[in-house]
């Protein structure tokens, strides 16, 4: 379950990763919490 949880992370990791990180931090949640909900 995890790993299928990183090849998604690592997936994001482009612009989409850093409007994930900007909204995280604008909204004060970890980035992994914004991927979880956006599942």
């Amino acid at each position: 379950m995890k790993q299928i949880q990183y090849q998604k992370q690592k997936e994001l990791h482009s612009k989409d990763y850093d409007k994930l990180t900007k909204l995280s931090s604008e909204v004060g949640i970890p980035t992994s919490a914004v991927i979880q909900i956006i599942e």
